[in-house]
C-alpha cells in the first residue's frame, strides 16, 4: 500500500528500484523489442533518479539477489503466515536461487533452452567442478552465463563449417527459350523503338539457344528495318539467314535493308538466293533487275570518272619532253603511258624485234602527219608488219590489250574514238 512505501528508506527504495530496472532489462534481452524495452527502461531510471547516482552509490543499492529470488521468497514467507505456519526461526525457502539464475538466462536463450546437445555440455563441465563450491548467486550467474556463451560460439562454429545448401537449380535451357519467346512476342506488339529495343535486349540476357536464338535475330532484324535502322538490320538478318538459309522472308528483308544503303552488289546476291527459294516471285525479280541496273550504273560512273581524271591530269603536264624524236605528245597517250598495264605490255612487245620495227614506222608515220592520225591501211600492207602479225606471242599481247577496257577507251581517244558508248555498256554486262 501507500503507506507501506512510504516507510521504505531511502536507500532501500534505490535497491528496489534498481532491482525493478535490472529485471525489466533481463527480460528485454529475451525479446526481440530490445530497443522499445531500453527506451522505457531510460525513462524509469531518470524518473526514479537512478541516473543521477554515482557508480559507487549504485554498487551499494545494488542488491545481491534478483528481484524474481525476493520476490519468491518474500511470497512463500507470505503464505507460511497466512496458514499459520511460520515457526520462531524463518525456514528456508523451497526456492532454489541457483536453479532461478538457470531459468533466467535460458529464459534470454530461448534457442538453447531445449538443446540436448546444451544439456549434456552443463552436465559435462558440472562434473568436471566447473561449479563446484559456486554458491554466491552473483557467481554462479557469472560462470553459467560464460558456459551458455562459450557454448553459442562452438555452436555457430559448427554451423559455419558445415556445408552449404545445395545452390538454387538453375534454369533450363526449354525454360529459358519460353521465356526469351514471351519477351519476343512483347517487343512484336511494341510501337516504340526504344522499348521494343530493351525488350530484345532483356530476351539476349536470357542466353537462349537453337532456333529461339534464331527468331530473336530475325524478329528484331525485321523490327529494325521498320524504324530504318538498315545496318542493324543487315547485321541480325545476317545471322539469322545464316542458320536457316531457306528463311525466304528473311532473306527478302535482308535485301531490303541491303538496298536502302546503296549496297547493290550485295543485295543482288541476297535476291538471288530468294528467286534461287521461289523462282516464280516477280517481285524479287524487279528488285533484282533494279540491283543489277544500279551497280552497273554505279560501276560506269566510277570508271568514267577515272579515265577523265587520269585524262585530265596527264594531258595538262606539257612541260615534259616528248617520248620519240620530233613527235609531240598527242592528246590521251599521256595517259596511255602512264598505265602501269600499258607499259609492261609495251616492254614485253618492244623485246620483240618485228614489233619494234612496227612502231619505229609508226612514230615516222605520226612524225610526217603534221600531227593527224597514221595511215592503218598502209601500214598493213607492210611485209614486217604482216609477218608479226602471225606471230603467237604478239597475237596474245595485242589480244590481252584489247581486252583491257581502260586500254580500249584511251585508244579510242587517240586514234578516233572508235569504240561507241554502246559497246562500253556491253562491256559490262
Amino acid at each position: 500500500t501507500q503507506s507501506t512505501w512510504g516507510e521504505l528508506s531511502r536507500s532501500m527504495s534505490q535497491t528496489l528500484h534498481l532491482a525493478l530496472v535490472q529485471h525489466i532489462r533481463t527480460f528485454a534481452q529475451s525479446t526481440s523489442n530490445e530497443e522499445t524495452f531500453e527506451v522505457a527502461l531510460d525513462c524509469l531510471e531518470e524518473g526514479f533518479g537512478l541516473s543521477s547516482l554515482s557508480s559507487e552509490a549504485r554498487a551499494a543499492a545494488t542488491c545481491e539477489f534478483s528481484l524474481e529470488e525476493v520476490f519468491a521468497a518474500g511470497l512463500e514467507t507470505l503464505r507460511s503466515r497466512k496458514t499459520g505456519q511460520t515457526n520462531q526461526s524463518p525456514q528456508k525457502s523451497e526456492v532454489d536461487p541457483l536453479k532461478q539464475v538457470e531459468e533466467e538466462i535460458l529464459r534470454a536463450n530461448q534457442e538453447i533452452a531445449n538443446d540436448s546437445k546444451f544439456l549434456r555440455f552443463i552436465e559435462k563441465i558440472r562434473e568436471q567442478g566447473f561449479f563446484k563450491g559456486v554458491d554466491d548467486v552473483s557467481e554462479y550467474r557469472k560462470r553459467y552465463q560464460k558456459a551458455v556463451d562459450k557454448f553459442l560460439v562452438a555452436s555457430k562454429t559448427e554451423v559455419s563449417a558445415s556445408p552449404s545448401a545445395p545452390a538454387p537449380a538453375q534454369p533450363s535451357s526449354d525454360d529459358i527459350n519460353a521465356k526469351a519467346n514471351e519477351i519476343i512476342q512483347q517487343a512484336r506488339a511494341c510501337d516504340d523503338p526504344k522499348k521494343s529495343e530493351k525488350l530484345f535486349a532483356s530476351a539476349f540476357e536470357l542466353s537462349p539457344s537453337g532456333d529461339t536464338l534464331c527468331t530473336l535475330h530475325r524478329e528484331r532484324g525485321f523490327a529494325r528495318l521498320g524504324w530504318d535502322d538498315f545496318q542493324g538490320a543487315v547485321t541480325d538478318l545476317i545471322i539469322a539467314t545464316q542458320t536457316n538459309p531457306s528463311d525466304m522472308k528473311g532473306l527478302a528483308k535482308l535485301g531490303n535493308a541491303q538496298k536502302a544503303l546503296n549496297q547493290h552488289a550485295d543485295a543482288c546476291e541476297t535476291f538471288t538466293r530468294v528467286l534461287e527459294l521461289d523462282p516464280t516471285n516477280r517481285v524479287i525479280a524487279e528488285k533484282l533487275e533494279e540491283c543489277r541496273t544500279l551497280a552497273k550504273t554505279k560501276t560506269s560512273t566510277s570508271s568514267r570518272a577515272n579515265t577523265s581524271s587520269n585524262v585530265s591530269s596527264n594531258t595538262s603536264n606539257t612541260s615534259a619532253p616528248p617520248p620519240f624524236p620530233g613527235a609531240g605528245v598527242p592528246p590521251g597517250l599521256a595517259g596511255m603511258l602512264n598505265n602501269p598495264e600499258f607499259m609492261n605490255m609495251a616492254q614485253n612487245m618492244m623485246r620483240n624485234p618485228m614489233f619494234m620495227n612496227m612502231a619505229q614506222n609508226l612514230m615516222s608515220n605520226m612524225g610526217g602527219a603534221g600531227g593527224n592520225p597514221p595511215n592503218f591501211a598502209e601500214m598493213m600492207n607492210d611485209p614486217s608488219v604482216q609477218s608479226m602479225l602471225n606471230d603467237p606471242s604478239v597475237l596474245d599481247t595485242v589480244s590481252s590489250l584489247s581486252s583491257n577496257p581502260e586500254f580500249r577507251n584511251q585508244f579510242g581517244n587517240q586514234f578516233g574514238n572508235q569504240f561507241t558508248q554502246d559497246e562500253q555498256e556491253d562491256e559490262l554486262d
